[in-house]
């Protein structure tokens, strides 16, 4: 070791036993230029119809975590980390971007039945990028590979999923290892959820308390892999 390089070695800083694994650099989380990491995971956005009301047609993803939502039939309130990922309205936050490979519908599992055999069949889902369409197709044929999954009758039931609980039940949208639909940092993307294209052009009402209803709640996942900044 010459001279010089001991020199540049003196006037390093000494770790203490309490600092070691973490560095000065890391307390501070920055993000490394030019890097990037990929996660799996997906984004999501929230519908819902209080019980008792007509289900109603609205566009998802389209109002971030904090901004206002009312459902149908009930009383506005602010989304949070429950019901969607979005911090930006209708965009994902920069450097971000997501590789979709598939779509899954969820609803809450205490849903009535007969309103999740309804709103699987009614419910048409028109996913798009840039106004771009991707994929138009019926609710039902997205399941949500994953929760509840109980069998019992049209009024006796604990709870209900759209599809068998498996994690490979997912309508895939793409072939192949590294296929997929990207959304780009701040495009615009979403999606209609239309339970109205019927063959009357009305939709079903949610089931009433009296009869054991429940809100229909649901969920969108755009399932995929996730690139953002390494911090």
């Amino acid at each position: 070791m010459n001279r010089s390089f001991k020199e540049r070695l003196s006037r390093l800083p000494k770790l203490g036993e309490h600092e070691l694994g973490r560095p000065h650099f890391k307390v501070r989380n920055p993000i490394v230029q030019g890097m990037g990491e990929a996660i799996i995971q997906p984004s999501y956005d929230y519908y819902e119809v209080v019980q008792g009301n007509p289900v109603t047609r609205q566009l998802m993803f389209t109002i971030q975590q904090g901004g206002q939502y009312t459902p149908a039939g009930g009383a506005a309130f602010n989304k949070t980390a429950y019901h969607t990922d979005l911090t930006q309205a209708g965009v994902l936050a920069a450097p971000n971007k997501l590789l979709v490979r598939a779509l899954a519908g969820w609803w809450r599992n205490d849903i009535f039945p007969l309103d999740a055999a309804l709103f699987a069949d009614n419910a048409m889902v028109f996913f798009s990028v840039n106004q771009k369409p991707y994929l138009n197709i019926n609710f039902g044929k997205l399941p949500a590979g994953g929760g509840t999954f109980v069998t019992g009758s049209l009024t006796n039931v604990n709870g209900t999923n759209n599809g068998y609980p498996d994690a490979a039940n997912l309508y895939l949208i793409t072939q192949g290892a590294i296929l997929g639909v990207q959304i780009e940092q701040q495009q615009n993307f979403g999606i209609d959820m239309n339970p109205l294209l019927t063959a009357t052009g009305v939709g079903f009402t949610a089931t009433t308390t009296a009869n054991g209803g429940t809100n229909v709640r649901v969920k969108m996942y755009l399932e995929g892999v996730l690139l953002r900044a390494v911090q």
